[in-house]
């Protein structure tokens, strides 16, 4: 699973020769800033089910889409643990 944090691009700005066929293949979760709130996207196997199991117990997250493609927001503080859930929900 890759992980990309973005501060001034969008996942809509990201033009086609920013990523190798190898990115492309892979499970993937973009994190941008967006004022106080971090934006998540993601795309992948059973992608939402890991995403909304990171983000369980943040205050104001939101997240859901499809198991294979999901949106979520969480606060800029809980960036870093988001991180860390997400590192150890892949490792299952």
């Amino acid at each position: 699973l890759l992980v990309f944090f973005f501060k001034q691009k969008t996942a809509y700005e990201i033009k086609e020769c920013d990523w190798s066929s190898d990115v492309c293949s892979s499970d993937l979760i973009v994190a941008y800033i967006s004022g106080i709130k971090i934006n998540i996207s993601g795309r992948g196997k059973n992608i939402q089910t890991i995403i909304l199991k990171a983000i369980k117990g943040f205050k104001d997250a939101t997240g859901g889409g499809h198991e294979e493609a999901v949106g979520a927001k969480i606060k800029f503080e809980d960036l870093e643990e988001f991180r860390k859930k997400i590192e150890k929900l892949v490792e299952e």
